[in-house]
């Protein structure tokens, strides 16, 4: 037992440098977003001047945070995250004239990804793990 509770403290300990650098987030979701069974972390951060930003710290490599959202479109202060549960998700991509050739029309999902919402209904991002990086798809909400 002494043994489990002092690698789980080593664990978090390792993870917690990362985090430390987002103490400044003004939403945090957790998830399993890359499938590894493990929990990740995604973190909505603002900045002085209102612009947002979404970052991901999965457990495998708390070290190297992934920004994945952010930059102009974010000035607005009215985008929130949450986890979106494993399931199948359609594009949303009539919404912007269509498709690129690159987008699926739908992903399903074994695992827990990150879903971007818009707080005037319109368009959800949805951030989900490829299996090496994070991709993005516009999803109806």
């Amino acid at each position: 037992m002494w043994r489990t509770l002092i690698a789980a403290l080593v664990l978090v300990a390792c993870a917690t440098p990362a985090l430390h650098q987002f103490d400044d987030a003004i939403s945090e979701i957790h998830g399993d977003f890359d499938g590894d069974r493990r929990r990740d972390v995604a973190l909505m951060r603002e900045d002085d001047e209102g612009v947002q930003w979404v970052v991901i710290v999965r457990a495998a490599d708390a070290a190297t945070p992934i920004e994945v959202w952010g930059g102009d479109l974010a000035s607005s202060p009215h985008f929130t995250i949450t986890t979106a549960r494993p399931g199948t998700y359609h594009s949303a991509c009539e919404l912007y004239g269509g498709c690129p050739p690159e987008v699926p029309e739908q992903v399903t999902l074994m695992h827990d990804a990150i879903l971007v919402r818009e707080a005037h209904p319109h368009a959800d991002i949805l951030y989900y793990w490829n299996g090496t990086a994070f991709q993005s798809l516009p999803v109806a909400n």
